[in-house]
């Protein structure tokens, strides 16, 4: 799929409003409702924080700070995983972290540049580009320059707090690699796995609702499935597990037991390049059960079709900012 081309905000007044609007949404006590005192954090200017504000339900905290400065960090833990700043747009060069844009629908985007600090060589722009495991676009400037950014969360979205909790913990997940990857093209690493530990995944490919509308729902249809999926198989002793390539695994005592590829939409290249990354990613793991997940309801010769190729589907639809998905206990019962 095509990378979304986000358009940089720069008009003062525009960008003012939409501050106002993401600062309300972090301060307004309805997605981070717990007071963290002697939260002791320090911005590069050398501003103390002395407080933040906890979301029990994304299991994020903010800290929000003079001169348009947010930190954001992981569980109650005061280490700053990462800054989502503004800047005025005159200015240059553009090293500040975050900026809003509007898709082609003309909804505001968050986005950041990638300019983060982690305290040690190695965590940069670079490997940001080389490494983030979250949703992409490409960063239209009001120039016509196009470079690439990494998508924060949707304003206006009833997904916002999700999505944000997304991109910090991706954030943090990338920070916490010991070595950097040096990836280029396909990585060494495509067919292997050796993580035991889920971590959140990409917001990955755009749904796209309509003409212009563009939803980044992946990461939030993942961590759900893993959720439901982590309660079904814990009687079992199954653990759930993925890398930087596979959406989702199911561990047994004997290894990789069922391979989960998730899709934010359904067309025909959405179906294929599941089809692919299934098979391909499966490779190493002749046993392991392979599913494709979808948004909506395979035709009977499709499916049989992809049963063919040792695939089964699993569907799942949407009730207001929650994903049902159809028949998975039923699936696990199988495996």
């Amino acid at each position: 799929m095509d990378s979304t081309i986000l358009h940089l905000v720069y008009s003062p007044g525009k960008v003012e409003k939409l501050y106002q609007r993401f600062r309300e949404l972090v301060t307004d006590g309805q997605l981070f409702s717990t007071l963290l005192e002697n939260f002791p954090l320090r911005s590069r200017s050398g501003e103390a924080a002395d407080h933040a504000l906890y979301s029990p339900s994304l299991g994020i905290w903010a800290s929000p700070g003079s001169l348009r400065w947010n930190a954001f960090g992981v569980d109650k833990t005061p280490v700053m995983v990462v800054q989502v700043n503004f800047q005025e747009y005159h200015a240059t060069p553009r090293r500040v972290g975050a900026a809003f844009t509007t898709d082609a629908a003309g909804q505001p985007v968050v986005v950041h540049r990638g300019h983060i600090g982690g305290g040690r060589e190695g965590i940069g722009l670079q490997l940001m580009l080389e490494a983030y495991a979250g949703e992409r676009a490409v960063l239209c400037e009001e120039d016509g320059t196009q470079t690439p950014c990494f998508v924060v969360a949707q304003v206006e979205s009833p997904l916002f707090g999700k999505q944000l909790a997304a991109f910090v913990t991706n954030v943090q997940r990338l920070k916490q690699t010991t070595t950097h990857p040096g990836l280029s093209g396909i990585a060494p690493s495509l067919l292997k796995f050796d993580s035991q530990i889920f971590q959140p995944e990409r917001l990955g490919s755009s749904a796209r609702s309509g003409t212009n509308k563009v939803d980044f729902t992946h990461a939030v249809v993942v961590n759900e499935l893993e959720k439901q999926l982590k309660k079904l198989v814990a009687p079992r002793g199954w653990l759930t597990s993925s890398d930087v390539h596979r959406d989702l695994l199911l561990l047994d005592e004997g290894g990789a037991r069922a391979l989960f590829e998730v899709k934010s939409m359904l067309t025909t290249q959405t179906l294929c390049t599941g089809l692919g990354q299934l098979l391909l990613y499966s490779a190493p793991l002749p046993e392991v059960k392979r599913i494709l997940v979808l948004p909506e309801k395979l035709p009977v010769s499709v499916q049989q079709q992809l049963a063919h190729w040792g695939i089964q589907a699993l569907q799942y639809d949407w009730q207001g900012t929650s994903v049902r998905f159809q028949h998975l206990a039923k699936l696990v019962a199988r495996l």
